[in-house]
């Protein structure tokens, strides 16, 4: 069974996704772990903490830094790096206690594609979500940020 089929995360959603090579461009806010290691009524908990994140918070817009490398030996990417906004920080941090990632630094970033590949359209300088979704393994349940 493929991971993402396994895993329990919250992610943000970019507003456009013509600069990616992935077929699901997201920022991860947390990743929760797996769904046998969670208890099947921790679904509804999470989906209404998102939901109401989601009535609080405007879309986000945050500026491209650059672009990375990340992975092991095994499986490496690129990535877009962002610069952390209070935006983006305050709903990490409100969903922090979710968080069960073995990186202990929260380095916000999109994965765009295979690792070295080459981009034959530009990349963009910021990036806008307008949504976020809790990810239950195949399950999606997509929110939209509030409107200002």
């Amino acid at each position: 069974m493929d991971t993402q089929e396994k895993s329990v995360m919250v992610a943000l959603l970019p507003m456009t996704e013509e600069w990616s090579k992935v077929e699901f461009p997201h920022l991860t806010l947390v990743y929760a772990g797996e769904i046998d290691d969670l208890k099947q009524t921790l679904f509804n908990t999470l989906v209404k903490e998102v939901s109401s994140l989601s009535i609080l918070s405007n879309p986000i817009h945050v500026k491209v830094t650059g672009i990375e490398v990340f992975g092991d030996d095994n499986e490496q990417v690129d990535v877009l790096r962002i610069s952390p906004t209070s935006e983006l920080l305050a709903l990490r941090t409100f969903l922090e206690d979710w968080d069960k990632g073995e990186f202990p630094v929260f380095k916000p970033h999109v994965t765009i594609g295979p690792a070295n590949g080459v981009y034959d359209f530009p990349l963009p300088m910021m990036i806008s979500f307008d949504r976020i979704m809790v990810g239950w393994g195949e399950t999606k349940i997509i929110f939209w940020l509030r409107r200002y």
